[in-house]
């Protein structure tokens, strides 16, 4: 015969600390799902807006929705927390003017009360690339594509001819340095989103939020 079993379940803030804990755990295990398909294609966007500010246009590919209809998001690959984590991307760059400008009010690097060492990174790369320009009458181009894995990240090519100008092995070298600091500067990015996504407080957060229940242990319960 059928029976009853009556289990008692609590809210988060009534678990203990341990138990609050391995509720914790239980979370990040099913979140990645959600941190793939928001926190890290939102930063991924903010990112390639932004690359495309200094002429950097970093190449889209599509994405097919639940709908039937598709949609276009910057191809790059990426992995956080694990050994092989990096970014790898593919596009093409060229100078656009005012760039140093346009990347400074987008990103700024310091603010009333407050800075961004992610900001101020992305800054110095677009000035150190815009110097490089300026010896060649803002004329040098870049193709980038995917390497091999995430971990060795992408493939700059940089033309050897600027207009009529023959570009120097060191100021291509420099240009391919500057767009690799990109990927590391995007991987960064993602790392500081998955480690604020994952942290104690925005888990529990999250957990109230949708009025998750437990056992005394910490186990999901209902």
């Amino acid at each position: 015969m059928p029976r009853t079993i009556e289990t008692t379940v609590y809210t988060f803030d009534e678990l203990s600390d341990r138990a609050k804990s391995h509720a914790c755990d239980w979370f990040r295990e099913t979140s990645w799902e959600d941190f793939a398909a928001f926190g890290a294609d939102s930063t991924i966007e903010d990112a390639a807006r932004i690359c495309g500010l200094f002429g950097l246009n970093i190449n889209t590919k599509p994405v097919r929705l639940m709908n039937g209809t598709t949609r276009q998001d910057p191809n790059v690959y990426w992995a956080v927390d694990c050994r092989d984590a990096g970014v790898s991307y593919a596009g093409s760059y060229s100078y656009r003017k005012g760039s140093t400008s346009a990347v400074a009010k987008e990103a700024p690097a310091t603010w009333k009360g407050g800075s961004s060492d992610s900001n101020a990174e992305i800054n110095r790369i677009v000035r150190e690339l815009s110097a490089v320009q300026r010896r060649y009458f803002y004329q040098i181009e870049a193709s980038i594509s995917h390497g091999r894995n995430v971990y060795i990240g992408s493939t700059v090519d940089v033309g050897h001819y600027a207009g009529d100008e023959r570009v120097s092995d060191d100021d291509r070298e420099t240009i391919a340095e500057l767009l690799h600091d990109v990927a590391t500067w995007i991987h960064r990015s993602l790392e500081a989103e998955w480690e604020y996504q994952n942290s104690d407080d925005t888990i529990a957060e999250n957990i109230r939020a949708n009025e998750y229940t437990f056992d005394e242990n910490g186990n999901r319960e209902g």
